[in-house]
């Protein structure tokens, strides 16, 4: 059942995350309200610019990758069951694999490699009002493309295994209504003896009437597979939000998600109070387009385990994430800077993999225990 794009739930949902926003700001500022009212003020006189490039971000990577994945879906699903098959593992490697890994080495080719000039990549410094109208474009194109196109790299992976998730599983041949109800009315012609067709679609060729011949064929029922997000639009734009810490910081961009990785690097917890105002909001307003999210319950316990595994998968990915942008040693994670990726781009990539491969494994662990689509993933 389709429902309304300006359903209240979307509001509510909207709501509810502006406040925890306001709750863990509060929390922050030690239940200070007039603290809190004044970092209000600062959000709404300095943190709009913010707020709006990485809403603006948010937005156009979910359009994007929904765009690439679909057209890259097609060409798997025209080919053949064994290509999708491959497009459903290689899209869950390309969402597990971390995305402060393509970012650096991106930075390390763009810069070190290739020696292109880094305002090309970054925003610049110089005023705007001084640059010509090419210089301004160019200015534009290389600060926001490559941000765009690093994050859909990740987000095409997990619509391609959303894509998979929804493909229709063929069920067991059933008859129409039509034929239901004349088989009650005649319980002899439903016996499994009785090949339906035959003579009767010999005689009906013969007399051109073709009319009776749609009651009398049998038609392949197709059952939905349910997605595992209720509402993947929302579940895309949760992990957006979630690389866009990263990339943000990375490339040096003026968003909230930055501003919000710089403040968690203070001591000063209390400077990421405005930050986190910021980033509710985009939370909210991405909400607000994208739908509410939907609560599950696991239908058996294997299910549960299942999504257990996977979170905990999940967790490996974000955590990695956060211990990068927060310059947090972790043990078995290599620690990647600017000094190495100049020197050589490719290391950032392979210091990606440790963490790629746990969370693959602990996926794959909850995949074998239950796995959402058996008829093409374990054909």
């Amino acid at each position: 059942m389709k429902r309304s794009p300006f359903d209240s739930s979307r509001f509510w949902a909207a709501l509810s995350l502006l406040l925890v926003g306001d709750f863990i700001a509060l929390w922050l500022l030690n239940g200070d309200l007039h603290l809190w009212l004044n970092v209000w003020s600062q959000v709404i006189q300095n943190g709009v610019p913010s707020i709006v490039s990485t809403f603006g971000l948010l937005m156009v990577a979910v359009l994007v990758s929904r765009s690439l994945a679909g057209g890259i879906w097609f060409l798997l699903t025209s080919v053949g069951g064994q290509f999708q098959k491959a497009g459903f593992w290689l899209g869950r490697a390309l969402a597990l694999f971390p995305v402060y890994a393509l970012a650096w080495a991106f930075i390390g080719l763009w810069v070190g490699r290739w020696g292109f000039p880094i305002w090309s990549l970054m925003p610049v410094s110089a005023d705007s009002k001084s640059l010509s109208f090419i210089e301004h474009l160019s200015q534009n194109l290389w600060t926001w493309v490559p941000t765009i196109l690093l994050l859909c790299i990740p987000l095409v992976g997990q619509w391609m295994v959303i894509f998979t998730n929804s493909v229709p599983l063929l069920g067991t041949e059933q008859p129409s209504p039509e034929e239901v109800g004349k088989s009650l009315a005649t319980p002899h012609l439903a016996s499994p003896d009785r090949v339906l067709g035959g003579s009767l679609e010999e005689l009906m060729l013969k007399t051109h009437n073709r009319a009776p011949l749609r009651t009398a064929k049998r038609v392949r029922v197709v059952e939905k597979q349910s997605v595992q997000f209720p509402n993947p639009d929302w579940g895309i734009g949760l992990l957006a939000m979630i690389f866009l810490l990263s990339i943000e910081d990375i490339l040096g961009l003026p968003g909230a998600m930055a501003k919000l990785a710089q403040a968690l690097r203070t001591s000063t917890y209390q400077t990421a109070a405005m930050p986190v105002l910021m980033v509710s909001c985009v939370a909210a307003l991405g909400t607000f387009c994208t739908g509410s999210p939907a609560l599950m319950s696991p239908i058996t316990i294997r299910c549960g385990l299942s999504w257990l595994l996977k979170g905990v998968s999940w967790s490996v990915v974000i955590a990695s994430l956060l211990a990068v942008s927060l310059g947090i040693n972790m043990p078995f994670m290599t620690q990647v800077d600017s000094e190495m990726v100049f020197s050589n781009p490719m290391s950032a990539l392979w210091a990606g993999v440790p963490s790629m491969l746990c969370a693959l494994s602990l996926w794959l662990v909850g995949h074998m225990i239950y796995a959402p689509n058996d008829s093409l993933n374990h054909a």
